[in-house]
């Protein structure tokens, strides 16, 4: 303070008018109360800065000199204004972590947690945590603080509402989140803004393909059948699996159809595909093939197999059936003479060769049957005709019957089921029963005079060739003909209706004739004895 006037004041003083500071107001300190004319004094006072006060930005003081002269009268100066001012800048940082670090499959959840401090000078509000990128498909973080306000060095902790993981976020290898703190500052109308922060959760999901093979038929009989594959591939990892294939040691790329080009965590597709069966497969026993299944995970891109699936069908055992008939089923006179039918029919899936009927039983006196059976391979679903001929006698008139038992065999031990038939045998009318028959007795039977208006027709059997030569005709290679159901050798006057065969020639019947061919049998016995 500076005394401008003539006259010596007393009383110096100075005060304030005007302070703008957030603590308590400063009282200034004169050395010496009196001031000369021309005298200077200086005054001072201290003032300690709060925290407001730097969040102000400054601190003004207006202060007044005051004195009294020596009649009394004061005298004030003018205000004097002094201002203090900073570079109140504000600072905020974020830190960010997440826990767990690692994932391996969907529905997991993970925590973020971000931590905001005050680096600046200013008391800093309203604070908040904004996501500027997030790779999660599930949603954005709810994030919350305590506190929102942070005076300087001070630190809040910032939680987000626990996240769930999705499978999606499995497949993409990892989980990102990048954020930013801000803030609002008392020097800044922007506010505060903190530097990102970034929290990466890895995904470690496993990656495994199960595969089951179904066949359908589970057997099959001869080549040209078709086989339908159904393969049933399950994810049995935690991570997608794209383009799913099969790889099949039966079939040529691209392999097995299948029914989707990705699949998920706990999911299963099919893949089919129809194989036709071969000759090689039914000479092996079985179609047996092995598949692999494989795709590529979606988090690495990398190639993902299953374990082996093998699948064997059987190819049906050789297995003939065996159905017998006999012709005449009724006799009544020694001499006649009885035809066997033997159809064999392959109901395998191997060809069957050495075809042959194995008589177990057989009560004819006159027996065992001759049995000839065409000498050519049974393939299968075929079928052949086995003939035997068999002379009644005497003693299967007595005996009541003539009963046959046979299976039929084929190479390899192979055998079918057994098949029974049986003559009936009686005695005709005026035929003394048991009587040799002119054959039995070594006598060469006569043949009946015809009678007047009386036409018999007779048929040599016919030569068509080794598959189909007739008996008793020329055989030069032994074969036995193929006899056609409902028809002997050579005949093919009616189907359905085999002829009786005697002596070389087949004998044609007419309809509802049997009670009188007994009859014309019985003539021709008398006629020979």
């Amino acid at each position: 303070m500076t005394n401008t006037g003539n006259v010596t004041l007393t009383d110096v003083t100075a005060a304030d008018t005007e302070f703008t500071g957030n603590g308590d107001q400063p009282v200034a300190g004169c050395p010496r109360d009196s001031l000369a004319p021309g005298g200077t004094v200086e005054c001072t006072a201290t003032y300690t800065l709060v925290q407001a006060d730097i969040d102000q930005g400054s601190v003004v003081n207006t202060a007044t000199a005051t004195g009294t002269t020596s009649a009394g009268q004061t005298t004030t100066s003018a205000p004097s204004e002094a201002a203090v001012t900073g570079p109140a800048v504000g600072g905020l940082t974020l830190t960010k972590s997440a826990e767990p670090e690692t994932v391996s499959e969907a529905g997991q959840t993970v925590t973020y947690t971000f931590t905001a401090t005050n680096t600046g000078v200013t008391t800093l509000s309203g604070l908040t945590v904004l996501e500027t990128a997030f790779s999660g498909t599930g949603g954005s973080l709810q994030v919350s603080c305590s506190p929102t306000t942070l005076a300087p060095t001070a630190s809040a902790t910032c939680t987000a509402t626990p996240y769930e993981v999705t499978q999606e976020d499995i497949d993409s290898g990892a989980l990102t989140n990048t954020a930013v703190a801000i803030a609002d500052s008392p020097t800044e109308p922007a506010g505060v803004t903190s530097a990102p922060a970034t929290a990466t959760v890895e995904t470690n999901p496993a990656a495994g393909l199960r595969l089951e093979k179904l066949a359908s038929p589970d057997t099959v009989a001869a080549a040209g059948e078709d086989v339908d594959y159904t393969y049933v591939l399950t994810n049995t990892g935690t991570v997608t699996i794209n383009n799913p294939a099969i790889e099949d040691s039966r079939f040529g790329p691209p392999g097995p159809g299948c029914s989707a080009e990705r699949i998920r965590p706990g999911q299963t597709i099919q893949c089919t595909a129809s194989y036709t069966v071969t000759a090689d497969d039914v000479t092996a026993g079985s179609v047996t093939n092995t598949a692999t299944a494989y795709g590529i995970r979606a988090d690495t891109g990398q190639q993902v197999e299953s374990d082996e699936a093998q699948e064997t069908v059987p190819v049906l055992a050789s297995s003939p059936a065996l159905a017998k008939s006999v012709f005449p089923a009724k006799v009544t006179l020694p001499g006649q003479q009885v035809v066997y039918r033997f159809e064999v029919e392959n109901t395998g899936g191997t060809t069957l060769s050495d075809v042959a009927i194995d008589e177990s039983r057989f009560t004819g006196s006159g027996g065992p049957l001759d049995v000839h059976c065409p000498r050519r391979p049974l393939a299968p679903g075929t079928s052949m005709t086995c003939v035997a001929y068999y002379t009644v006698t005497a003693a299967d008139l007595r005996a009541g019957g003539i009963d046959n038992t046979a299976t039929a065999t084929a190479e390899g031990g192979v055998r079918s089921a057994s098949a029974t038939a049986r003559v009936v045998a009686e005695a005709a009318p005026n035929s003394p029963k048991g009587r040799a028959a002119p054959e039995e007795a070594g006598q060469r039977p006569r043949r009946r005079p015809e009678r007047a208006g009386e036409r018999r027709r007779h048929r040599r059997l016919a030569d068509h060739g080794p598959q189909h030569r007739t008996h008793p005709a020329g055989e030069p290679d032994g074969e036995r003909p193929r006899v056609r159901r409902g028809h002997l050798p050579g005949d093919d006057a009616r189907p359905g209706r085999p002829d009786d065969l005697h002596h070389g020639a087949v004998h044609d019947h007419q309809e509802g004739r049997e009670e009188g061919e007994d009859r014309e049998r019985g003539d021709r016995l008398r006629d020979r004895h």
